[in-house]
């Protein structure tokens, strides 16, 4: 019995380094993405301004009327020499009302204009009030407009949106980070502090976020490129 848990234990903590390990991937990916329709859709001053970054993989949205939403991703910010930090994992989680109907799948990418505008992640209840309204069709997806004017949110167009969801809702969600999430990934316990001061070591998915960020969103980015490889 006991080596039966130790496996059922093994197991489970292996796919949830897994499971962190793709979703960092995922959310390079997105980046990627994003960084190309920047290039047509975004003005460059909310590219060149942010201050930090957080990037949901797969949010899901439905429902009839009323809808519910969910998704997770990471969170990163570019240190005193303009470098992007190792990720945090959060998730976000909220519901809408309006005339809507269906079901949807897209990545959000958000860049935060100022310090103070993430800074509630961090403040102890580490949450952050996001309200967002959106319409759009199958194929299709727009600009997400937060209650916070130094919040910046856009879904990512290139193939990400699937499923048929029509209508216009307000929505209201909230943004934390999953600690737990967070320490699967780094095989450890650190403090919000050490990772954004990169104590832990660079994994590969670590240097591969990096190096998108870099590239789409940092020091490296050349207006008018695309950086999907």
């Amino acid at each position: 019995m006991r080596k039966l848990l130790l496996v059922l234990f093994f197991c489970l903590y292996a796919n949830a380094d897994v499971f962190q390990n793709q979703q960092v991937y995922a959310a390079a990916n997105v980046i990627n993405s994003f960084g190309c329709e920047a290039n047509k859709t975004i003005s460059e001053k909310y590219i060149k301004n942010a201050k930090a970054v957080v990037v949901l993989t797969d949010v899901v949205k439905s429902g009839l009327i009323a809808s519910v939403q969910s998704g997770n991703g990471i969170f990163s910010m570019k240190d005193e020499n303009g470098d992007w930090t190792s990720p945090i994992m959060v998730r976000y989680r909220g519901f809408g009302a309006g005339l809507q109907a269906g079901y949807q799948s897209t990545d959000i990418v958000m860049l935060f204009q100022t310090s103070k505008s993430f800074r509630d992640l961090f403040n102890g209840q580490d949450t952050l009030e996001l309200n967002a309204g959106v319409s759009f069709v199958e194929g299709k997806s727009a600009g997400v407009a937060t209650d916070l004017p130094e919040v910046s949110a856009w879904m990512v167009r290139p193939g990400e949106v699937t499923g048929i969801y029509i209508g216009a809702s307000i929505d209201f969600g909230r943004l934390t980070i999953d600690d737990q999430a967070t320490n699967d990934y780094y095989d450890r316990i650190f403090t919000y502090d050490d990772i954004l001061n990169g104590s832990p070591k660079d994994s590969k998915y670590t240097r591969v976020l990096k190096s998108s960020l870099s590239k789409n969103l940092g020091k490296e980015r050349i207006y008018g490129t695309c950086n999907i490889k």
